[in-house]
């Protein structure tokens, strides 16, 4: 193996690392951006069903009715989800 290989061999290897700490940085990305995304969902959810459960009051006159039933309905459609979409969700 001669001067040129090693050069080439060592850019290769320089251009390889470089791809790969890109990679690693899309998926760090990604996964921040999926659990920000999660965060919002719950607060939405949260604000939801508390909108609904103590209509704009400052408690709920009816208890845990509303969240009990939402929760049995959306763990039965978690459940039927891909799981790449959500299915088997462990959040419900």
């Amino acid at each position: 193996m001669d001067d040129k290989d090693v050069v080439l061999l060592q850019n290769i290897s320089h251009i390889v690392k470089d791809i790969q700490h890109i990679i690693d940085q899309s998926k760090k990305q990604a996964i921040r951006s999926v659990d920000f995304a999660r965060v919002q969902m719950y607060w939405k959810i949260g604000e939801r069903i508390v909108t609904e459960e103590q209509a704009n009051k400052n408690r709920a006159e009816y208890g845990k009715y509303i969240v009990e039933n939402v929760a049995k309905t959306l763990t039965k459609l978690a459940r039927s989800l891909p799981s790449s979409i959500g299915g088997e969700m462990d959040c419900v």
